[in-house]
């Protein structure tokens, strides 16, 4: 099951594909309460007004046809606030086998850390497969450099 804190994410990326910019705090006057209350919970609001325009805009996630309504507030309440199941532990990520040639996707998250995580696949969005070909060739000249030693 996500985390509140993935949600969040994944409520920032979806504005993010949707207006074609990182979201910030100025964004929540357009970009949909949801963004206003990711960014709240992931502490990327300091500014009371801003805090106060989340807590009063309508935030409605679903509306059931007998009036009932679930918010995005409800929706993140419901979610955990970690996962038990399921995770890989800084130890794994980061003291691979060396038998071990890639990682899976979840681990190379866990050992850059989500913000690093995200900034590369930000940076790598709009790339064709030929400009992939090109950066991991040059990330491995990059890596044998790092790796050999210094003559």
């Amino acid at each position: 099951m996500l985390t509140r804190k993935e949600m969040c994410q994944i409520y920032l990326i979806k504005a993010q594909q949707k207006f074609g910019k990182s979201m910030s705090e100025l964004d929540i006057y357009y970009a949909g309460p949801e963004v206003g209350i990711a960014l709240s919970y992931l502490g990327l609001i300091q500014d009371h007004t801003s805090i106060e325009y989340i807590k009063s805009a309508p935030c409605t996630l679903y509306k059931h046809t007998n009036g009932k309504e679930l918010s995005y507030l409800e929706f993140l309440s419901l979610l955990p606030e970690t996962t038990t199941n399921n995770t890989v532990t800084a130890s794994e990520v980061k003291k691979p086998s060396q038998a071990q040639d890639s990682l899976t996707e979840e681990q190379i998250k866990e050992f850059l850390g989500d913000r690093k995580y995200y900034r590369i696949c930000d940076a790598i969005e709009n790339f064709q497969k030929e400009d992939l070909v090109a950066v991991a060739q040059l990330l491995k000249l990059r890596f044998d450099e790092f790796q050999s030693p210094a003559t």
